[in-house]
């Protein structure tokens, strides 16, 4: 029995120990970040960094033991430490501290303060610390991001605001007020670097911004303004395909953009957005009058096509198929125009001439005495 409460008791001295140990790592982590924040508030970086990296050697022993990597002190200072030492990385361009951070590490930090927010193992000075620590960071970035923006800095302040949505998200407390400024900056940016010719980092800038914000549709139009003023009209088409993913109702936004690719003589691309809008509006006199158009410019190309095909062209009966049921497609949109808005000379003659290409002589012939009756 003695033998038995010996290596009981040795057992929990050790256990004992192994925990004061950690609880020490975390106590001496929380001295050397005292150092840092000393020392960075007077301007001795090297004394800080030295402070921040001997804070950072503690906190990892004591975030990496099972004794007190659940404790909320120690994931409190863990996500202070490596919050800092992301900062002081970008500022000073330490490349052993840049070496120490990445995604994983950024996550980390954050999901750390946010454990330590909400955990039931942090007591309430652990709580209220992490609170304070995650609002002056909000706070600072908010200033910071604001600087850039009032300097014109719209890049800059994009990043910034970027950066304080994502660590707000990251610790449990996602600040809208972040995205929405990161927005207006990004939509500064790249509207200050198109005016200087700058496309190519324009794209970059906006590819950036949507992939934050993809919801923002006011961002991805703005990437299709711009390849339509470049006349990249296949880039123009990948942005609006990502729109539609938010405004797939939005028969106005078809109707402007086939629009925007009739005038560009990309009939294809016309007919296939203006399509959408008339399956959401059928009966729309603006959207048919554009869609016919595009139905008939189409027809057009098409049968310009079979004319210039030799007479032994196997596909000549085919290509002969195609523009004529274009032309019959051009009729209906045509039509649903003319009921909108009273009879027509203008739409009557294309209505006749359609007819006609079509082989259809007997519509042909009504729509001439109607028009003759005008």
């Amino acid at each position: 029995m003695k033998m038995f409460k010996n290596l009981v008791l040795g057992a929990s001295l050790v256990l004992t120990t192994g925990a004061i140990a950690q609880n020490s790592n975390v106590v001496n982590a929380a001295l050397e970040y005292r150092d840092y924040s000393s020392s960075i508030a007077t301007g001795k970086v090297d004394e800080a960094k030295t402070a921040l990296l001997a804070a950072k050697k503690y906190i990892d022993e004591a975030i990496a033991h099972v004794d007190t990597k659940e404790d909320g002190k120690a994931n409190w200072y863990y996500g202070m430490i490596y919050s800092e030492i992301m900062q002081v990385a970008g500022m000073t361009g330490d490349t052993t501290m840049i070496a120490m951070i990445n995604e994983e590490v950024a996550n980390k930090a954050m999901k750390s303060l946010n454990y330590a927010i909400n955990s039931e193992n942090s007591n309430g000075k652990t709580k209220r610390g992490a609170e304070a620590y995650v609002e002056e960071q909000k706070a600072e970035l908010m200033r910071l991001g604001a600087g850039a923006f009032s300097a014109k800095q719209f890049a800059g302040a994009y990043m910034v605001f970027k950066s304080g949505y994502e660590f707000s998200e990251g610790v449990g407390q996602a600040d809208e007020q972040f995205k929405d400024n990161a927005i207006v900056s990004a939509q500064r940016a790249v509207d200050t670097l198109v005016k200087q010719g700058d496309t190519l980092m324009a794209y970059n800038a906006i590819d950036d911004a949507i992939a934050f914000a993809p919801e923002n549709v006011d961002l991805t139009l703005a990437a299709v303004d711009i390849a339509i003023a470049g006349k990249d009209y296949d880039k123009a088409n990948d942005y609006f395909n990502k729109v539609l993913k938010y405004e797939s109702e939005n028969a106005d936004l078809f109707y402007s953009y086939g629009s925007i690719m009739y005038n560009a003589n990309r009939m294809d691309d016309a007919i296939s957005v203006l399509e959408k809008a008339i399956a959401l509006d059928s009966q729309n006199a603006d959207y048919n009058y554009i869609l016919g158009a595009s139905y008939l410019e189409k027809a057009k190309m098409l049968q310009r096509e079979y004319g210039n095909m030799n007479i032994d062209d196997p596909r000549m009966n085919e290509a002969e198929k195609a523009y004529k049921a274009m032309y019959t497609k051009a009729v209906t949109p045509f039509e649903i125009y003319l009921n909108a808005t009273g009879e027509n000379k203008q739409i009557l003659t294309i209505l006749m001439q359609a007819s006609r290409q079509a082989g259809d002589t007997e519509k042909a012939l009504s729509y001439k005495k109607r028009l003759d009756a005008l």
